[in-house]
């Protein structure tokens, strides 16, 4: 079966996901990092 192939996944879409994945996380330290400055901030007061 020629379809059976499409079943794979090629790897730029492994990629695209691993990037994807790498991102959300980036973006989580991130916004935890600003959370705990802001909550800091608002402690101190």
């Amino acid at each position: 079966m020629p379809g059976r192939s499409d079943l794979r996944l090629p790897s730029p879409s492994l990629d695209w996901v691993s990037s994807m994945i790498a991102t959300l996380v980036f973006m989580l330290g991130v916004a935890f990092v600003l959370a705990g400055i802001i909550w800091d901030q608002k402690n101190a007061h």
